[in-house]
């Protein structure tokens, strides 16, 4: 190996466990990735959707906007009721005061 020649044996070591980590991190990697094809696969098949076409990251982005929607709509209604509630209150307060 030419690169030992221009290393001392400490630095060699450090670069060759470098390379070993790195080599390790990447088929961790490789593994992420195909975990995650094979669920773009798995949903594909759930929504019925042409496999061709079906991207995993619109899909969570569809799924994002409308749980922020979802979400939004929980604090209008919830946003809502208090005001019925207080203006409800306030009739009958207002009814037994006259």
């Amino acid at each position: 190996m030419v690169v030992s020649y221009f290393l001392s044996e400490r630095q060699y070591v450090t670069v060759c466990c470098d390379v070993q980590t790195a080599a390790d991190e990447l088929r961790e990697l490789q593994r992420d990735m195909a975990d995650l094809e094979q669920l773009r696969r798995e949903l594909t098949e759930y929504f019925c959707d042409d496999e061709t076409t079906f991207q995993l990251d619109d899909c969570i982005k569809t799924f994002s906007a409308f749980f922020d929607s979802f979400q939004k709509a929980v604090e209008v209604s919830k946003h809502m009721s208090f005001i019925l509630h207080f203006m409800a209150f306030k009739i009958k307060s207002h009814t037994f005061n006259s």
